[in-house]
């Protein structure tokens, strides 16, 4: 009887030591292959991470850009500069015109582009029959008559086209 006990105690240990070492064998092949899995997923979320963060930098970039665009363009849409050209066939004083009249249209500098564009009529207002005066070498005073002739805008320059004619003097009555 002792043997059979003993061969049967024998025979449950065999059977527990080979449970726990296959118990064993199955946690580490199990822990490997779930170890490969996790080091792929963690090298997978780095990657994800890494393009992450380049197109996070990209769209930054873009949007700089884009805030630089708005405000060049809104830069742009304002007059920055004001270009008189004289239609005259005067052949002094061109300059002194320019000057003068470059001086009635100084408020518009800053102004919107779209805003002198919709309101034509407001530089017309200014310059139509405005008078002015050139003084010559003799302190003469020459009466000269303004009327706006074209507007151009380039870029941000308001071009102003001015025919100014000599004011016909009047006539003195005979003695």
């Amino acid at each position: 009887m002792m043997t059979a006990r003993f061969f049967r105690s024998r025979v449950m240990i065999r059977v527990a030591v080979s449970f726990f070492f296959g118990l064993i064998t199955g946690m580490v092949v199990m822990l490997l292959w779930t170890g490969q899995k996790l080091d792929g997923m963690y090298l997978e979320r780095s990657a994800l991470y890494y393009a992450n963060n380049q197109k996070n930098k990209e769209i930054l970039r873009l949007q700089e850009e884009l805030d630089k665009d708005a405000r060049r363009q809104e830069n742009s849409e304002q007059i920055h500069k004001i270009q008189v050209e004289v239609i005259s066939p005067l052949r002094y004083g061109q300059e002194e015109i320019k000057a003068q009249v470059e001086t009635l249209v100084d408020p518009f500098i800053g102004k919107s582009v779209t805003w002198i564009s919709n309101n034509p009529d407001l530089l017309d207002t200014i310059l139509r029959n405005r008078t002015i005066f050139l003084s010559d070498d003799n302190n003469r005073k020459t009466e000269i008559r303004l009327r706006l002739k074209y507007i151009a805008f380039i870029e941000s320059t308001l071009k102003i086209w001015v025919e100014a004619l000599e004011a016909a003097e009047p006539e003195k009555p005979a003695n």
